[in-house]
């Protein structure tokens, strides 16, 4: 009987022990800080933000502007560079990359699973002088699995989640010069224009 309660004291400590502990960790920083992105699959890019060629700074979205003043080349670029769709879209598509490089890499980590199970009995004798009956039993698995050999799937799969995330950043890239490209040329166009009207 002693033992028992030996026992029981000792998990309680133990459960204390960890509870403090967790509520001290709390408190102390954010938990959620090393489960942003534990297996360190987004690019810099994604933090960071597009950085234009010859800029020191990401561009600045979402961008304020004042229509009743002219507009000028750079303002324009701003403008388009934080309101295209299709930046827009590939920017997604870096993300959507680098969450199967995310998915790719965490196969290589072993799985952990658990189940616990309560059942409870009971046995009535409506007609009979004999004892009613209740039972109650816990059942707890846990399974550790860890895969070590694949033949190379798991390789091949990573790599070709490293090559589809770095075809996204590169599309990001040529999506932008395109963008770029055409701001520039349309932004001449009708200075050319409003020249030639006035």
């Amino acid at each position: 009987m002693s033992d028992k309660k030996t026992g029981t004291a000792f998990v309680k400590t133990l459960v204390g022990v960890f509870a403090l502990t967790i509520t001290q960790s709390v408190m102390a920083f954010d938990l959620a800080t090393p489960f942003t992105d534990p297996l360190q699959t987004l690019p810099t890019i994604i933090e960071s933000g597009a950085v234009l060629p010859g800029d020191r700074e990401p561009i600045p979205c979402p961008v304020s502007k004042d229509f009743g003043s002219p507009l000028v080349l750079t303002e324009a670029v701003d403008l388009a560079l934080c309101n295209n769709p299709q930046i827009k879209g590939v920017w997604a598509t870096i993300k959507v990359q680098a969450n199967a490089l995310g998915e790719a890499r965490a196969a290589y980590l072993p799985t952990l699973s658990g189940t616990v199970n309560e059942l409870q009995t009971k046995t009535t004798y409506s007609d009979s002088r004999a004892a009613n009956t209740t039972t109650r039993g816990q059942t707890i698995y846990g399974t550790l699995a860890w895969r070590i050999f694949d033949f190379g799937g798991r390789a091949a799969n990573r790599e070709s989640a490293n090559n589809l995330l770095a075809a996204a950043m590169a599309n990001h890239d040529a999506v932008l010069q395109k963008i770029l490209a055409a701001v520039i040329q349309t932004y001449f166009d009708a200075q050319t224009a409003k020249a030639t009207l006035e």
